[in-house]
Formats: C-alpha cells, structure tokens, sequence
C-alpha cells in the first residue's frame, strides 16, 4: 500500500456523508436538552433557589473539570452493570445488548452542554439591567410574565453568538460515537478503511465532511446574529 488514494478517499467521503443523519440526531438531541436543562438550572442559580443553587453551583464547577470521554465510558459501565437489573425492576423486557448505544452519548454528551448553556443563560441573565427587572414588576408583572415578556427578548441577541459556539463544539463531541461503535459520519469511513487499511483516507474524509458542517453552522449563526443586531438597531 503506497501512495494517497483519492478514489477511496471520496468512498469515504460518501459513506461519511451517507451516516451523516445519525450523527445530526444526536447533536440535535443533545441541543435540545442542553437549552432546556440549561436554561432551568441557570434560571435555578439566578433566582438562588434554596439549597438547589448551591447543589447546582458545585455540580457545575465539579462536572466541568471532567472530559467527556470519561464520562462515556463511566454512563457505558453503569449501563452495562446495572441497566438489565433496572429494567426488571421495572417490569420491562429491554435488555442492555438491545440499547441503542447512541443514547448513552446523547446523556454523556449532554451533561457538559448543559453545563456550557447554563452558563450562557446565567450570563445573559446578568447582562439584562436589573431596571427592567423593576420596571416589569412595577406594572404588575408577575417573574413567569417578567421572563417570558421581558428578559429573554433582550437575552437572545446575547446568547446567539455564544449558543453557535456550543452547537459546534456538540457536533464535534458526536466523532466519541466511535468509542461505542455507533456508525456515524466518523465510524462509517473508518470501518470502510478496514478492508485496505487506508484509514488515512478515511480519516481525512471524515474531517472534510464535520468541516463542512460546522463551517455551515458558522455560517448560519453569522446570518442569524446580523439580522438579530440590525433588527434591534432598528428597535
């Protein structure tokens, strides 16, 4: 084997871009719940929710400092120990060898989004002038009227430029499929390559198809924060 080989290289290209689909999936299901979670637990730490924030606080700082691969692989031990024995517990026949082990990524990779988008919202929440705040409950808002009415109108121009940040670095973390042999826009090339071990090329293949979405994501976000700041210049 010598040389670079460009035909297999665009066989990579299109297998990558054949299991394209799943890893869309997981990165979406991974935004979906990242927004959610993380917009509740800072909403929770804003607000200082008795004995919640600070449970959440050193959640955060403690979560953090842990690499997504380790937590993988701790949710895949846990899963293969004990995911059987639950579901007996609760009377179901799902099995841990019939778990589609996408999910373990999407709650692993979940965790550390949450984390990003929490602090984003705490952010954007500081960045509103505590005025409004008195302002909206002076004509007798009430904090759900406040938050919906008021507060996240002024938070999304803020949050866009950094929620593409996140999105980006998601749709990075779905290559961790690879470690629970997910086929996915990265696993797809590679196994290709095992039969003439060119996984340079496979790998190659696989960079050009995940620059070629981020790049586009970038793209989308720029478009979207240029009409958020012209459409508030306007405002």
């Amino acid at each position: 084997m010598s040389g670079f080989d460009f035909i297999f290289f665009l066989t990579g290209m299109r297998e990558s871009v054949l299991h394209l689909p799943v890893t869309l999936y997981v990165a979406l299901a991974i935004m979906c719940i990242g927004i959610v979670l993380g917009f509740l637990v800072a909403l929770a730490r804003f607000y200082r929710v008795k004995f919640l924030s600070t449970f959440l606080r050193i959640a955060v700082t403690v979560l953090r400092g842990v690499p997504v691969i380790l937590i993988i692989l701790i949710i895949q031990v846990f899963s293969a120990l004990n995911y059987d024995k639950i579901m007996a517990f609760l009377g179901l026949s799902l099995t841990y060898r019939g778990l589609n082990k996408a999910l373990i990524a999407i709650a692993a990779i979940s965790i550390p989004t949450i984390i990003s988008m929490s602090e984003i919202f705490r952010g954007s929440f500081a960045a509103v002038d505590k005025n409004q705040f008195d302002a909206s409950a002076s004509i007798g808002h009430g904090r759900i009227q406040t938050l919906f009415r008021v507060i996240i109108p002024q938070m999304i121009p803020v949050t866009v430029p950094m929620t593409g940040n996140v999105v980006i670095a998601t749709v990075k973390s779905t290559s961790l499929l690879l470690y629970l042999s997910v086929v996915d826009a990265l696993n797809a090339p590679v196994l290709a390559a095992g039969i003439n071990y060119r996984y340079l090329e496979a790998y190659l293949a696989a960079a050009c198809v995940f620059w070629t979405m981020c790049a586009s994501l970038e793209w989308i976000f720029h478009i979207l924060e240029g009409k958020l700041k012209l459409q508030g210049a306007v405002t």
